[in-house]
């Protein structure tokens, strides 16, 4: 865990849309898996050139749409050249847990949207966690095929948005008696991975499988003072809006947890802003009790 986050990264990776992911921290590394099951949503890997004092893009943009379920772009390994694992997660020292457990109406002088506040990694939905399943859930095999490795770097909350929290199957909730404890809350809409590059020499290598196992494609992104390298990662909503919805996309993570009885199951909205449209947000989950996918 580290306190701040890197002020001039040679990379930042967003991380935006249906992704299940876990962190090692005897390996200290993290290993994220792609949903792409999902109508309405397309895996891309896009890498921009921003200049770093206006954000502005430079130069042109480089994105891959690999087809659903093909074997072009698996395996992926975003790093550091040369550098030994050492991914940390950035939470806020000064703000307890309670403030991540706690409805948006109640946390009274802490503003989610302040920088210090906003990027802590607690945010994200662990599914895993006290708050929702609080157990380790059995995964159904082949339903995360796509997998992406990142062992440099510091993770932390990139965008917030509020949401309310209701049983998936309300009627079922009921006659198993399992009352929702909170109906509001923020949770992290989009996650970002800061690598940071000492030197020229160190350059972030983004390696992947080119459409068969022994055949490995390597990119190579030189870092310099005056801008830095986006990489996103993106498996969001590719339409406008579906308000017709009777749930939300986040319904899809219970085809990789399928063991959850329907009477445990969870769905989010929106009551303000986030990724997704009004019935379908599109946030993405941590297994805070796996250590490998």
């Amino acid at each position: 865990m580290v306190n701040t986050i890197p002020e001039n990264p040679a990379a930042k990776i967003i991380i935006d849309g249906l992704f299940a992911f876990c962190l090692n921290p005897k390996k200290r590394q993290m290993e994220l898996g792609v949903y792409e099951f999902a109508d309405e949503h397309v895996f891309s890997l896009r890498i921009t050139k921003r200049m770093r004092e206006t954000d502005e893009l430079v130069g042109e943009t480089w994105e891959i749409k690999p087809p659903r379920g093909s074997g072009h772009l698996q395996n992926i390994s975003i790093k550091v050249k040369n550098r030994p694992s050492d991914l940390e997660v950035y939470q806020n020292g000064s703000l307890g847990e309670e403030v991540f457990q706690s409805d948006p109406t109640t946390l009274g002088d802490i503003n989610p949207e302040d920088d210090e506040v906003k990027h802590d990694f607690r945010w994200v939905i662990d599914l895993e966690g006290m708050r929702y399943h609080n157990r380790k859930l059995d995964m159904t095999p082949g339903t995360l095929t796509r997998r992406i490795r990142i062992p440099n770097g510091v993770v932390s909350t990139h965008e917030i948005g509020p949401r309310e929290v209701k049983s998936a199957f309300p009627e079922a909730a009921r006659l198993a008696n399992r009352a929702l404890a909170f109906k509001r809350c923020y949770v992290a809409s989009q996650m970002a991975v800061d690598l940071v590059a000492d030197s020229a020499e160190e350059q972030v290598v983004i390696a992947y499988n080119a459409g068969a196992p022994d055949k490995r494609n390597r990119l190579t992104l030189t870092p310099a003072d005056d801008f830095y390298y986006e990489i996103l990662l993106h498996n969001n909503c590719q339409r406008d809006g579906n308000t017709d919805k009777h749930f939300s996309d986040f319904q899809h993570y219970y085809n990789v947890f399928a063991d959850v009885a329907a009477d445990e199951r969870i769905d989010f909205a929106p009551f303000a802003k986030g990724t997704g449209d009004k019935t379908s947000p599109c946030d993405l989950i941590f297994l805070g009790q796996h250590e490998e996918l």
